[in-house]
């Protein structure tokens, strides 16, 4: 059994059979799993297999009972996901990945953002231009336990779990949108698929149903204080005490510039 409360903020543990715990005043919620079927187009292998029941599992708009109020007139919602170890064929654990709609009335799709509380994680960022048919930027970014990023307006994400471990992340997101999901299964999954290679290491390897690949440029993220996103601080913070702190994830619009690759991440 693996106590989070400390990382999270919130009364749960992980068990033994790599599922979250809720104590009260939380109640018992049991997660949406994806499975290895769910995923076979987003796979380098459509047949390939997991050993465990699911990949990986989601636990939707999660509170204390005391904050459900202020965190829905916020608009906003928080998540936990925990990623199982193992391999997919020859590709690491990881999330089928999607992209945002435009916010309406705007140009610029809704951002996210995620905390990394145990483990180790490598996050893919993709654009596309908007007919979802070439491939602009690619970006990599390791980040490690205590760590937030944030998944910039227009980019996919998709989350990988490298380790033989237990991955368990974090997200805020605003609560009143669909995530598209039939741009990236339309190529079976990102621009690279992160692999086992000969020698036993990750390895990115790019995927073929893409054309004129981008290289893939390594970020790291910076510390965004003026978001509310503090190393070592847990993100449900932000959004219980100051909310306010993270209206970037719903009127995306008003921060274009502060969201943008240069100002939260750095070169590697």
């Amino acid at each position: 059994m693996l106590d989070l409360q400390e990382k999270i903020n919130l009364p749960v543990s992980l068990n033994e059979n790599g599922l979250l715990e809720f104590r009260p005043p939380m109640e018992a919620m049991s997660p949406a799993r994806r499975t290895s079927a769910d995923m076979k187009n987003y796979l380098a292998d459509s047949n390939a297999t997991f050993e465990g029941e699911s990949v990986y599992d989601m636990y939707r708009d999660i509170c204390l009972p005391q904050d459900k109020e202020n965190i829905k007139k916020a608009g906003l919602r928080f998540d936990i996901t925990v990623f199982h170890p193992g391999m997919l064929g020859r590709e690491y654990c990881k999330t089928i990945g999607h992209y945002h709609p435009y916010k309406p009335g705007t140009k610029v799709r809704y951002p996210e953002t995620y905390e990394v509380i145990s483990g180790n994680a490598i996050f893919l960022m993709q654009r596309m231009d908007d007919s979802f048919n070439k491939l602009l930027d690619v970006y990599a970014v390791e980040v490690k336990e205590k760590e937030d990023v944030i998944f910039l307006p227009g980019f996919a994400h998709f989350l990988i779990n490298a380790t033989d471990r237990p991955l368990v992340t974090s997200n805020w997101s605003g609560r009143d949108f669909e995530s598209l999901y039939e741009p990236v299964a339309k190529f079976h999954g990102a621009a690279y698929y992160l692999v086992r290679g000969a020698d036993g290491q990750p390895q990115f390897i790019q995927n073929i149903n893409y054309k004129d690949i981008p290289p893939l440029i390594k970020l790291g993220p910076k510390e965004l204080p003026q978001f509310g996103l503090i190393n070592d601080q847990p993100a449900y913070i932000t959004g219980q005490k100051t909310p306010d702190m993270l209206q970037f994830l719903i009127a995306p619009e008003l921060y274009q510039d502060e969201l943008s690759i240069e100002n939260c991440y750095y070169s590697v």
